[in-house]
Order: C-alpha cells, then sequence, then structure tokens
C-alpha cells in the first residue's frame, strides 16, 4: 500500500502537546482511532522518515553474540496489518517461517518497532515465551511507536476454528497438531471503552502459549473480582499424547494500581488469588513481581488443557501460593492383559501427587509406540479399567494419567497390550461307525460358575457446575459413583425453564470420557441444568437437585435518549437500559453521524449516563445521534437514530 505521510509540522506539534495534556493526571489519553488508519497489511518498512503506519524497525538479537539480523536476512516474514471485529480495530503483527531456523534464534530476542501514527497501542495480547515486553513511545513528530521484545514459543494447537475463537477445544481427548514456533499479537486501542477502563489498561499486554483466549479482560476496580478473563483453553493431548501444559503471563501497569487505591508494591505483597470460577476449589499458583513500574503476573504448568476456563483475578493471598502446586506424577507400574476386543488394565497411584488429590484416571492405547492414533481411552476413580472396542489380533500402546485440581499429569511409559484373536471355530465332527459303548467312570461334575450380573443403568452424576458466558452455559460435573457394571458412553446435559423440569430447552451431549459441554444459542432467561449418563443398559438418573445460571447476553438498548445543541455544541442524555445481559455494563457509547458516516463518538463510564461532544461539529449541519450499552459479552443494540442539527 502507499505510504502514509505525516502531518504538517504545526498539526504535529498540536497532537503532540494534546498527549502531554493527556499524560496529566485527570486528563487521560482520548480512546478514538484516527480516521486515516490504513485497511489490511501495511508498509513492512517505512519509506522516510514521514512516513506512519509502517514498520521502522525489525530484528532477531541470536542468543548467541552474533550481530542482529533481519526477517528477510532469515527468510522469516513479518507481517504487520489492521483486523477488526466487535471490540474495535487492532493492530495485528506476526512473524512465521520460524520452524526449522537454529537455536540461537529461536531462543533469541525479537524486536519490532511499529509506527502507528495517531492510533494510541494501549493493551496487546500476545503469543510469545514468558518476559515479553511492550511499551509505547513517540518519535520527534508525534507518531506512536510500538516496541515489542520477545522471543518465539512453541505451541500445541490445531486447526480448529471453534478452539481458537474459545467456544470449544474439544474434550479430554482431543489432540493437537505437531508442535510449532509462534511469535505474533495483536494491540488495540481500546476505542469506545470506558475511560476508567482505558486508563487502568493503558500499557498492559498479555502473553501465553494457549490456543483459546479472551479478546479483553473484564474490570471493575470494586468488584468481586476486580479483574477476570473470559475463556481459556488448548486442545488436551499433545501430538505425542502428553497433556498439554501451558504458561500464562499478566502484566498490569502502574496505572491500573492506583485507580484501584493502591500501589504495585503493596498489590505484590499482599498477593494475587487467580481462581477457575467454575470450579472454585481450583487455584493456579500466581507469582506477581515489580517490572517497569508495574505487576507481572506469572501463572506456569496451567493445567486448563480442554475445558475453556475462565480465570478471575483476586488482590488477596493465595491458598496455592506454596511452590510445587501441579498435576499429578505418572502412574506407576502400568500392566495390561488382551482378550478379544479389549483390554483390562491395572497400575499403582503415582509417587507424587503434587499438592491436590488424585481425581481421577485416564487410561489411552495408542497405535504408535510414539505418537500414533488414539484408538481407545476409558477414565475411572479406581486403579483398574477396561478398554473396549479394540480390533482382535492388533497390538496397542497404552498409557496413564492422574488428574487433580490442577489438571492433568504426565503419563506413564506406554506397556504394548496384545488385543487376542478371536477364538477359531471348532471343525464339524465326521460321522464315524457306531460303536457299543464300554462301560466307564461316572463322570466328574464341573464346576459351577456364577453369572456375571447384567449391567445397569449409571447412577447420576455429581457436582454438576455451570459457568455464564456470552449467550452459553459451561456446564461441568464429576463422574457417577457407579457406572453400573459397563462403561459409560456418554452424557447429556439438558436444561430447563423451571426446576420442576418439563420440556428442555436446550441441550448438549458429550463423550464418555468427557467431563464438559456448551450449550449453546441462549438467551439471557436463568435456567436449571441437569446431567445425566448412560451406559450399554441404558441412560441413568439425574440429579435429585440442579444448579441454575442465565448466560450472558449483550445489555438491552439504552432508553429516554435526549439530545440537545446549543453554542456549536451536541450534548445528548439517557437512561440506563432494562436489562443488562446478566453481567455488569461497563460503560456507554454514543456515536454522531452523517451521511458520510461515523463522525465523532463519546464514552462514558457506567455511573454517567451523558455525553457532550464538542469539536469537529459543522454548525448548521444535521446529524443522526444513536447510544449503546456495553458489557463484557459485547455491545448492545444502538438506540433509535435522532436527529440533530448543530446550533451554533
Amino acid at each position: 500500500m502507499p505510504a502514509i505521510r505525516k502531518p504538517s509540522r504545526r498539526a504535529a506539534v498540536a497532537a503532540v502537546s494534546t498527549l502531554l495534556l493527556a499524560g496529566l493526571p485527570g486528563a487521560p489519553a482520548r480512546a478514538d482511532t484516527p480516521d486515516n488508519l490504513p485497511i489490511g497489511v501495511w508498509d513492512s518498512s517505512c519509506a522516510d522518515a514521514d512516513a506512519i503506519y509502517c514498520v521502522e524497525d525489525a530484528h532477531i538479537l541470536p542468543l548467541s553474540a552474533t550481530p542482529p539480523q533481519t526477517p528477510a536476512d532469515l527468510g522469516l516474514t513479518l507481517t504487520v496489518q489492521t483486523v477488526s471485529d466487535g471490540f474495535g480495530d487492532w493492530i495485528d503483527w506476526s512473524l512465521t517461517g520460524l520452524d526449522g531456523q537454529p537455536a540461537e534464534i529461536l531462543n533469541g530476542t525479537v524486536h519490532l518497532v511499529i509506527n502507528t501514527g495517531a492510533y494510541v497501542p494501549r493493551f496487546t495480547d500476545a503469543v510469545t515465551k514468558g518476559g515479553l515486553l511492550v511499551s509505547r513511545t513517540t518519535d520527534h513528530d508525534g507518531a506512536n511507536l510500538l516496541n515489542i521484545f520477545g522471543s518465539p514459543t512453541v505451541v500445541h494447537w490445531n486447526s480448529d476454528a471453534d478452539c481458537t475463537a474459545a467456544i470449544s477445544c474439544g474434550d479430554v481427548n482431543s489432540i493437537a497438531d505437531p508442535p510449532r514456533y509462534v511469535f505474533q499479537g495483536r494491540t488495540q486501542d481500546l476505542a469506545g471503552m470506558p475511560l476508567a477502563y482505558t486508563t487502568a489498561f493503558d500499557g498492559a499486554f498479555v502473553n501465553s502459549d494457549l490456543q483459546a483466549r479472551p479478546v479483553l479482560p473484564a474490570h471493575d476496580p470494586g468488584g468481586d473480582p476486580p479483574l477476570s478473563f473470559g475463556a481459556f483453553g488448548n486442545p488436551q493431548l499433545t501430538a505425542a499424547g502428553a497433556a498439554v501444559r501451558n504458561n500464562l503471563s499478566i502484566f498490569l501497569p502502574e496505572v491500573y494500581f492506583t485507580s484501584a487505591g493502591t500501589t504495585p508494591s503493596a498489590a505484590v505483597s499482599t498477593g494475587f488469588d487467580v481462581v477457575a470460577p467454575g470450579d472454585p476449589d481450583r487455584h493456579p499458583r500466581a507469582t506477581g513481581s515489580i517490572q517497569s513500574d508495574g505487576v507481572r503476573l506469572n501463572l506456569t504448568d496451567l493445567g486448563l488443557g480442554a475445558e475453556l476456563s475462565p480465570l478471575n483475578v483476586l488482590h488477596r493471598p493465595t491458598p496455592s501460593a506454596s511452590p510445587g502446586l501441579s498435576g499429578p506424577g505418572a502412574p506407576r507400574s502400568v500392566i495390561g492383559a488382551g482378550a478379544p476386543g479389549l483390554a483390562a488394565i491395572g497400575w499403582q497411584a503415582p509417587a507424587a501427587v503434587n499438592g491436590a488429590p488424585v481425581t481421577a484416571y485416564r487410561v489411552r492405547a495408542w497405535t504408535q509406540p510414539v505418537g500414533g492414533a488414539l484408538a481407545a481411552s476409558c477414565e475411572t476413580t479406581a486403579l483398574t479399567c477396561t478398554l473396549t472396542g479394540l480390533t482382535p489380533g492388533s497390538t496397542y500402546q497404552v498409557a496413564v494419567s492422574a488428574v487433580n485440581a490442577f489438571g492433568e499429569g504426565a503419563p506413564s511409559g506406554r506397556v504394548t497390550v496384545w488385543a487376542a484373536n478371536l477364538p477359531a471355530e471348532e471343525p464339524s465332527p465326521s460321522p464315524s461307525p457306531s460303536v457299543e459303548p464300554s462301560p466307564s467312570a461316572e463322570p466328574t461334575p464341573e464346576p459351577s460358575v456364577e453369572p456375571t450380573p447384567a449391567p445397569v443403568a449409571p447412577s447420576a452424576p455429581t457436582r454438576v457446575r455451570l459457568t455464564p458466558g456470552p449467550r452459553r452455559l459451561t456446564v461441568t460435573w464429576t463422574a457417577p459413583g457407579s457406572d453400573g457394571g459397563a462403561p459409560i458412553t456418554g452424557y447429556v446435559a439438558h436444561a430447563y425453564r423451571t426446576s420442576a423440569r418439563g420440556a428442555p430447552v436446550a441441550t448438549c451431549s458429550a463423550a464418555g470420557t468427557a467431563r464438559s459441554c456448551d450449550l449453546t444459542g441462549l438467551s439471557g432467561q436463568r435456567l436449571y441444568v441437569a446431567v445425566s449418563a448412560a451406559n450399554a443398559a441404558g441412560r441413568g438418573p439425574e440429579p435429585a437437585t440442579m444448579p441454575a445460571a442465565a448466560a450472558w447476553t449483550v445489555p438491552g438498548t439504552p432508553v429516554d435518549v435526549a439530545v440537545t445543541s446549543a453554542r456549536g455544541r451536541v450534548t445528548a442524555s439517557w437512561q440506563a437500559p432494562a436489562s443488562v445481559g446478566g453481567t455488569p455494563i461497563i460503560g456507554y457509547r454514543a456515536e454522531l453521524s452523517d451521511t458520510s458516516g461515523l463522525v465523532a463518538r463519546c464514552t462514558n463510564k457506567p455511573a454517567f449516563r451523558d455525553c457532550a461532544f464538542r469539536s469537529g461539529l459543522t454548525a448548521g449541519r444535521t446529524y443522526s445521534l444513536r447510544v449503546m450499552a456495553v458489557n463484557a459479552a459485547g455491545v448492545s443494540a444502538p438506540s433509535e437514530p435522532i436527529r440533530i442539527k448543530v446550533r451554533g
């Protein structure tokens, strides 16, 4: 695309003055996306000193003492582009072609300087190794420069678009593609968000190796929790068959803490408690440290897997502060015995549970000693499990892993099990001449064999829990106390309008090895949810009691919108919508448009329901005003347009 030039020196001086004023207490920087933000891919280099929306510098510092190298030197491709979604315009940046590079490059440091012109880069979501640094500076003409320092990370992802969109990453047997190296991210100006939100997260960034990540955090300075993130998750298993363990790092700038009436050092001294709201007993271990006048919060060895768990961050000591909390060690002494089409597997408990008791074991049969296809699996709380559905006469490699509140641990070494051939049919006897029987001794009676009891339907699943999300409820549960004498083949979750049940209004199902499913397409109505299990004998009962929750939806439309004009200004006011959508309103957005499109946008905090447009309007021209409410689920439908003529 053609290079975009900077404004005149006079305009640049005015822009610098605006930035300086914006940095003073009580005058945060405006969160307005510039009109000249390019669409699509940006220039890969800044052609001259006046170019904006381009890459000022890009190089890799190898781990060794060799000189810095550019992406082109290494055959890498750097792409910077504008992408848009329901939350606004993002600067998307990525470095591709990393696989196959030498270790000194993969473990080196990537340094990017992106000229973003008048676009103010405030919040960054990145996929990099821990230790990422993101900052914003300005050049001599007042253009914003986005500075990124970090290293590529290995990811265990797959091509499932639903996982990338944090909708579903499959079940406990979802498998990632072969590992690859990634260095990518996207940066937002937080335009249209409430001023308090924009201020608190100006300079914040999040980096991880997770495939499913929330778009933006939710922030309520006086709430419990004050900081929360939507669904994080990943395919459960690596291509080699081990449970994926992830890392997550959150940097919060100093202003985040001062706006909450504290300081970074005081917050680190108190500690941080990270809670998975779908499982309040799970507190992933988090460590906070001072960095660049803010706080970096590191969560290592996360075992979220395919569960798509939200995370809440509270300013209090965590009960999981002691080191060594992780998934359990590998089960020991795994043995197996095959029979036609099945294999009975036994093992001993792991030597170390790593801070939390084992809640389940997962047994998987693979077609190869390393990697391979997953042929069968079972899950149990006992120390034995029978794999069914195997091909008679085939050999399988079986591994066992343990699960606790911190996720699935490392698998045992694989053991070889042969699913025996079916017995050959006895040949039909040939006819022979009859012979008179000779006297014989009394036949020895055969020992009697007790008949195997016929299986019955399993009992009801326990610990059913609901986690609200945008137009969905994530349902989790624990396996029934009794499988009825036959492996559980599947689960069904039903959502009802009342506790008296009746006809279900939504349903989701899961495999017998799964422990969660998503009820989707929901309105904001409060629903009661029950889960039942099935085996070869039929479907078991639902629990007697049911949890209830409402999915998040966007808020209703603001009401009683009024607009006036005087002295070249337009002032709008409104009242809160009748429905907040199940999660608190975090701000309002008012927009003025004319026949050419959007002219001006104004945002305000939830407690203030008015906006004033003071500049950029033409006296005598007629504009249309509409107002929207914003919550963690998104932006409401706009109010009906109101036409207003600007009076001088």
